[in-house]
Parts: C-alpha cells; sequence; structure tokens
C-alpha cells in the first residue's frame, strides 16, 4: 500500500428486514468498495466483521484492529422501499464524519446501485472531472434482473461451501445469458469454476478451455480491467501450466485490478508452487494489508509455515485462529496436523478427539487425519481411510483423491505407489501446488519420476533467479537487497530510506545507515549520485526537468522525482546522454 494514501474500510452493511434479502446488504457493501477503489489515493482495507450495535466503542476498536484512517458502515432496509443509511467514522471522532441515507423503489434497483456510487464518489473524489472513464462504470449491468441475480451469486459465493457455490454457478451463468458483457458475473464464474475444479464436481479439462475463451473476450472488450487478467491468469496456472503467462498475467493485472487481495493471493500461490516461499510470504503479507481479519489468508499463513517446516509458528497462527473462532474444525484439522507432524503423540490424540467430538470427521473434508492415524498407530482407521478413496475414484468422484491417497501411501512408505498417485495428479491437474509443496513427499523429490512431473510447466524467465546483496547497517544488522528493484534511496541524518519495488508495488525501508555506506555497498554502476541525499538507479528510464540552475529526474515507470544538484549536471548529462 502507499503510505500517503488513505486506508479505509467498509464494513458489511447490516441488514434489518428478514434474512432473504442479506445478499442485497452484501451487494450494496461490494459497490461501496468498489467505487472506493477506483479512487488513486485510497487504499481499501477489508473486513469480515459485522458490528453488533453502532456505538462508538465498536467503531473506534474496528478502526484500531484494521489501522485505518476511516471507516463506512452501513443498515440497509427493505419495506416498501429500498433504505440505505450510511454513516463514515474516522479516528478519535465521536460522531460521524459525515452520514447520508439513500431511498429508492425496490423496482429502481439499479437506480438505486447508481444512487450509491455516484454518492461515494463526490464524497471521495469531488475533484476529479466527470467526463473520466473509471473502472465502476462497469460494475452495474443494465438489466435489473441481472443485477439481483449477480447480487445473489455474489451471496452465494461468499459462503464456501460446495452446496452453495454450484447455486453461485447456476446464478452467474443466468446473468451472463441476460447480460452477456457483464464483466464482474465473469470474474465470480471463474472463481466458482475453480473450486468446482478443486473439489472435483468438474474436470478441469472440461471446464477451464470454455472460460478461458470466455475472459480473453471479455479482456478485448475491456482491456483496463486487472481482475480479468488476473482471473485468466489463475486457470493458466493450473489448467495449462502455463506459468509464464500467468505471472505476466499478474504482473499486468495486479496495478489494474478493484480486488487487491485476490491478486497478491494470486501472487503468493506463484511462489509457493515455485518453492520460493519467502517471495511466497511477502506477497500474503501484502494481501493482508488489504484483508487483515481473513480467516482464508491467516489459514494460509499457517499453511505456508507448514511447507517451510517450520512447525512451531504454523502452531501459534493456528493456535489464534482457534481464538477467533473457537470449535472450528478445520482449525482444529491443522492443529491435529502440526502436532502429528512434530511428533507430539498427546497433542495429535487430544486434537483427533475434538475434531470427532459430536460427529465422526468425515475423511473426505478432513482428510489429514491420516496424519495422526500414522502416528498414533491406528492402522485400522488408516486402511479405512484409503479404502474410502479407492472406492471415490471407483465410482468416478474424480481425480481429486489421488492426491490423498499419495498421502497415505507416504505414510506406508510405499512410495512407488505414491508417484503412482501423484503423476495422475498432475495429469488431470489437480492438487498441483499440494504434489510439489508437501513435506510428507520429501523422500521422492529426488527422483526422476517426481522431477518429470513439472516437466509440463512452462517456467518463467528470471523470476526467482534474483542477485541480490547483503546490506549491513550501523546497527550490525542486515537485509538482502536485489540492486534492480532498488529505484531510489534518500538520506536524512544518520538514516536513509530506500524505496525498492517488490510485489508490484514501491516499499519504503528505513535503515540506519549513511548514504555513503550504503553506496558502498552497491554495484556502483547501477546507480547515479544525483544529491548529496539521493541516489537513483540509472536502469530506469528517467527524464530530466529543469535548466541550469537546477534539475529534476523524474521515474517515467514509477512516478517518482529526484533532486540534481547543480554540481551533477554534467554528470546527468553523460548519464542520460541528452536532457
Amino acid at each position: 500500500m502507499n503510505k500517503s494514501n488513505r486506508r479505509v474500510s467498509v464494513l458489511p452493511f447490516l441488514n434489518s428486514a428478514d434474512r432473504s434479502w442479506d445478499y442485497l446488504a452484501e451487494g450494496m457493501t461490494e459497490l461501496c468498495m468498489k467505487a472506493l477503489a477506483d479512487i488513486s489515493d485510497i487504499d481499501i482495507v477489508q473486513s469480515g466483521k459485522v458490528l453488533e450495535g453502532a456505538s462508538y466503542d465498536e467503531i473506534a476498536k474496528a478502526i484500531e484492529i484494521l489501522n485505518v484512517d476511516l471507516v463506512v458502515i452501513g443498515e440497509v432496509e427493505v419495506n416498501e422501499q429500498l433504505r440505505l443509511q450510511l454513516y463514515a467514522y474516522e479516528g478519535g471522532v465521536q460522531r460521524p464524519t459525515w452520514s447520508n441515507t439513500l431511498v429508492a423503489d425496490l423496482k429502481q434497483i439499479l437506480n438505486f446501485g447508481e444512487q450509491l456510487k455516484d454518492f461515494i464518489r463526490s464524497k471521495f473524489m469531488a475533484s476529479d472531472p466527470p467526463t473520466h472513464k473509471r473502472i465502476t462504470d462497469k460494475l452495474l449491468p443494465l438489466n435489473k434482473e441481472a443485477y439481483r441475480t449477480y447480487l445473489l451469486g455474489n451471496y452465494y459465493l461468499n459462503k464456501w461451501d460446495p452446496g452453495y457455490i454450484l447455486l453461485a454457478h447456476a446464478q452467474y451463468e443466468k446473468v451472463i445469458e441476460l447480460e452477456p458483457d457483464f464483466v464482474p458475473a465473469y470474474l465470480g464464474l471463474a472463481k466458482s469454476t475453480v473450486f468446482k475444479v478443486s473439489w472435483g464436481a468438474v474436470e478441469g479439462y472440461l471446464a477451464y478451455p470454455h472460460m478461458l475463451e470466455m475472459l480473453d473476450r471479455m479482456i478485448l472488450i475491456n482491456p483496463a480491467f486487472g481482475d480479468l487478467y488476473i482471473h485468466k491468469g489463475i486457470i493458466q496456472y493450473f489448467h495449462l501450466l502455463d506459468w509464464e503467462s500467468a505471472f505476466f498475467n499478474i504482473e499486468k493485472g495486479l496495478p489494474l485490478a478493484v480486488d487487491k487481495v485476490e491478486g497478491y493471493t494470486q501472487l503468493y500461490l506463484f511462489y509457493y508452487g515455485l518453492r520460493e516461499y519467502d517471495k511466497a510470504m511477502e506477497a500474503l503479507h501484502v494481501a493482508m494489508e488489504y484483508d487483515p481479519l481473513s480467516i482464508g489468508l491467516i489459514n494460509m499463513k499457517g499453511d505456508l509455515f507448514i511447507t517451510m517446516e517450520r512447525f512451531e509458528l504454523a502452531e501459534q497462527v493456528f493456535k489464534e485462529l482457534l481464538e477467533l473462532q473457537p470449535g472450528d474444525k478445520r482449525t482444529i484439522e491443522n492443529l491435529m496436523y502440526v502436532s502429528a507432524l512434530l511428533k507430539d503423540v498427546d497433542k495429535t490424540r487430544r486434537y483427533l478427539y475434538l475434531l470427532n467430538k459430536d460427529e465422526q470427521a468425515s475423511y473426505f473434508d478432513y482428510s489429514r487425519q491420516s496424519v495422526a492415524f500414522s502416528l498414533l498407530g491406528k492402522s485400522k482407521e488408516l486402511e479405512q481411510m484409503l479404502e474410502e478413496f479407492l472406492l471415490g475414484i471407483k465410482d468416478g468422484a474424480g481425480i481429486n483423491y489421488y492426491g490423498r491417497i499419495a498421502l497415505i501411501y507416504a505414510l506406508k512408505k510405499e512410495w512407488g505407489k505414491v508417484m503412482d498417485c501423484l503423476e495422475k495428479s498432475i495429469a488431470g491437474r489437480a492438487g498441483v501446488i499440494f504434489v510439489l509443496t508437501e513435506p510428507i513427499f520429501k523422500p521422492v523429490w529426488n527422483w526422476e519420476r517426481f522431477k518429470a512431473l513439472s516437466k509440463d510447466i512452462k517456467l518463467p524467465k528470471n523470476v526467482g533467479q534474483e542477485s541480490k546483496v547483503t546490506i549491513r547497517t550501523e546497527l550490525k544488522t542486515s537485509i538482502d537487497l536485489n540492486p534492480t528493484n532498488l529505484l531510489y534511496a534518500k538520506s536524512e541524518e544518520n538514516y536513509t530510506t530506500v524505496f525498492v519495488y517488490n510485489n508490484f508495488r514501491i516499499e519504503e525501508v528505513l535503515l540506519r545507515i549513511s548514504l555513503k555506506s550504503l553506496i558502498g555497498q552497491l554495484p556502483k554502476e547501477m546507480f547515479f549520485h544525483c544529491h548529496r541525499s539521493y541516489i537513483v538507479n540509472r536502469e530506469l528510464h528517467l527524464k530530466a526537468f529543469g535548466n541550469s540552475r537546477g534539475y529534476t529526474l523524474k521515474s517515467l515507470e514509477h512516478g517518482f522525482e529526484v533532486p540534481v544538484s547543480r554540481s551533477k549536471i554534467d554528470e546527468m548529462r553523460k548519464a542520460l546522454n541528452s536532457i
């Protein structure tokens, strides 16, 4: 996130009507967020928290937890009319910064969406020219029935339950029939398609090619809609194993995307698959800046620590998660899994008991029980689990069970059968990241058969092959930097701030080091000491502005400017060849 931008969070709007209108409250929340995302000097911070009341103490706590400058809350009422009451609060101010009530007839739901969109623009974007074309202009369909159906699809999708995902998929298909050029419906369809493939409701080779065709058509119509590129990259990643094109589309889509969380999550998965775990963690932390309370992202962090074999850290993450949602079975399963990997018999037995306390946990839904069974010597249960998965494949349940079966064979140390299953899993494009990164499969990583699994993956050039230098500070600490990504540095007294392009954004790092010491640790030919307090990367596209009394260098890629001392003007001319 840009540190100079305002951080704004839209908390999920309350629905004071009956539950059948929940989807409408969610839709209004989403539209408000996307209208804000269109404004260049605002960063949207997502939150799954719904205020149980509108007391100032609760609002102040939300502002503190989310670390935002302002929160927007709302309440939807549906009687004979549709009414939305909006409030905005800033930290430290007990009264609303502003409030407004929007009202529309139920038959005019599209007009209501336009009211909300225009109101948000007027509050945050009043100085922008009205002729400026924004991405939010494409967030509402022309057909009111399509809009209602789209909101309902989102409501089902956000439940992340297999049955609801099927309902969501059907809603998005209906929207596209009603309005073929409505971009957000294609994004929802892409998400639901990936989810359906992931749990075996449909084979990837049947679903993905058609989805790619639809996304390509939308990109031709809407080349500035960044989310389309990101969703295309997801399918290229998992279906075509074209990781080079997937990375290109993530790179192209992220700066333009409305949903930054989705974009950085895909970047995390990209580096995860490459086993570039530090980079994966960096991308995940960026996603969490935009959605700090996301249960899904916290789970991903724990899973990444498991893959890195930092089991104690994974355990800490999942324990904190269990405090947020007591009794959650998925989190209990993860704690059981980590305990088993740590060979902690007592904890493993305890979590296995908690997982099955109220009713027996399904082997299909909680397949990590196999690791607990193995540690605890429950061979009967392990064999029963294996038998159920094998029967599932015979019954045509899909390719997805092969990864789970491979895990059981690995626990039994039947490595040839492990490879048989992994090969079938990759051939079916199921569980690609799991197959390539699961630490229990490490004994076969050096097998030629395992190395051949990635032969069809088209890897991107120069990704994961960075040349880094170690910068040592005056505090006897050090950081590793890729000089190519170091855009410029600015010194002030005993400190230097370096501006690094990382994860498709500019990040600032404050170091206790002099500029002279920093220059001495960097490749001399790469940087121009343009001012006593500044250095700038010579490899950037730079343009000079000014006259003999003083110049400024501007980066054409990133937009920042640095001053040039008069004594450095001749050197600047040589560096740029011309001004």
